[in-house]
């Protein structure tokens, strides 16, 4: 995650080519795993991330009445990504958590699931990420590798915020 967000910091600067702008101007839509999870019946919820991790998180939140732990370590970053901007960056937090339209998809599955989730994600040779789980109390919190909360100060795009 994060790829689109830094591509159009790149557009912006001058930048033309290279795989974090294709990633922003030609993403690909997990839509085959996405039919292949709910054919599974695996996930509780599902959402592609469209406004920025956090906020499309919290859209699940809010809809299911939970909570939820992220831990900033296991946040998938690219290679590309990861040249350009340290991973324990202020920045490669905020890119990653916040920045819109990567089309990964978000999804919560029951711990007792994870087998059958591994398998349908080796089948379709899509990368699994774990990157937090879902918690009784309501909030989100990300952690850094050591258990330490971080500051969350975005949460994504909002489409009906003013200018």
């Amino acid at each position: 995650v994060g790829d689109s967000a830094l591509g159009l910091q790149l557009l912006k600067q001058g930048e033309r080519h290279g795989f974090l702008i294709a990633r922003h101007l030609d993403p690909t839509p997990r839509v085959r795993e996405g039919r292949a999870l709910a054919d599974a019946a695996l996930p509780s919820a599902m959402i592609d991330l469209s406004d920025g991790l956090l906020a499309d998180l919290q859209h699940i939140l809010d809809s299911s009445s939970v909570g939820a732990r992220l831990r900033m370590a296991d946040i998938p970053l690219s290679p590309a990504f990861r040249e350009r901007i340290p991973a324990t960056s202020e920045e490669a937090r905020r890119l990653a958590l916040s920045g819109g339209e990567d089309y990964e998809l978000l999804f919560s599955v029951p711990p007792a699931r994870m087998s059958a989730l591994r398998s349908v994600m080796q089948q379709s040779c899509t990368p699994l990420a774990v990157i937090g789980f879902i918690t009784d109390t309501k909030g989100l919190s990300v952690v850094d590798a050591d258990g330490i909360e971080l500051p969350v100060r975005t949460k994504g795009f909002d489409h009906f915020a003013g200018p």
